[in-house]
């Protein structure tokens, strides 16, 4: 099961909006067994160490996944044979405190020869997308991802300020050469007004779905999951087919954004 570590919250008991939601859930996420772990990452696990596919979760600036459970997509009938990798970027600096190969190097065993899906929320989306540079990735499921926090490229973003002048080294600007022609890409954003300068800069690709979701702020993910369906989103995403109908069924007006069509 899922360990959670709650700080000075009470949990969401199904009813607050997805913004008090995850404003009160200052919970971080991690898996029971922890993989690797320094000052600025760690890493842990959840689940069958010999399941033949395993999500890689990146969790946002709270340490958590951003109103996903592990238990809507791990070790559940809906998608059986995974397990789950978590991994924390514990200095939020959107994945700039620590070279690329001290994560890949720190996963290698858990993922060798399996069907890696990457995950995340917000900042974790952002992960979600990175990652696809360095691991071999099949599917990226992001939601609510930024495209860059860097000031020059994003001067506009305020929202994480004070995370953002912590980053003394740039390691990366921006997404825009982390999307490969082999990975299937579904980025699912909502449509809060700062959000838009991040959607509107992500490429667009045969193998990309980027879809937009109304009257879900910075929070389709946590929005889905009230109503029932994230499990069915993420299923969907997994197996390489389009949520966009789920999501309707769902109650929700969603569209697709750019050309492209995973």
């Amino acid at each position: 099961m899922t360990v959670k570590v709650y700080k000075n919250a009470t949990h969401h008991n199904g009813h607050a909006s997805a913004p008090k939601l995850l404003r009160r859930e200052k919970l971080e996420q991690r898996g029971t067994d922890t993989v690797f772990e320094n000052a600025v990452l760690r890493v842990t696990a959840l689940g069958d160490p010999d399941a033949p596919g395993v999500f890689v979760c990146f969790t946002g600036t709270l340490l958590a996944m951003g109103g996903i459970d592990a238990e809507e997509f791990v070790g559940s009938t809906r998608l059986p044979g995974f397990s789950a990798l978590f991994v924390s970027d514990l200095a939020r600096s959107w994945y700039n405190a620590f070279a690329p190969e001290t994560f890949t190097e720190a996963i290698a065993d858990r993922i060798a020869g399996k069907r890696v899906i990457t995950l995340g929320n917000s900042m974790g989306g952002y992960g979600a997308i990175w990652a696809s540079k360095y691991l071999p990735v099949e599917t990226v499921i992001a939601f609510a991802p930024q495209f860059s926090m860097h000031p020059e490229v994003m001067p506009g973003e305020k929202r994480w300020r004070n995370f953002r002048r912590k980053i003394g080294q740039w390691r990366h600007r921006s997404m825009e050469d982390h999307f490969r022609e082999d990975v299937r890409y579904y980025t699912i954003n909502g449509d809060a007004p700062e959000d838009r300068e991040h959607w509107t800069q992500f490429p667009s690709g045969a193998n990309m779905e980027h879809l937009l979701v109304a009257d879900t702020g910075h929070y389709p993910a946590a929005r889905f999951k009230q109503a029932g369906i994230l499990s069915e989103v993420i299923a969907q995403c997994t197996e390489g087919n389009s949520p966009l109908d789920v999501i309707r069924e769902g109650g929700f007006e969603v569209s697709r954004i750019g050309d492209g069509n995973a």
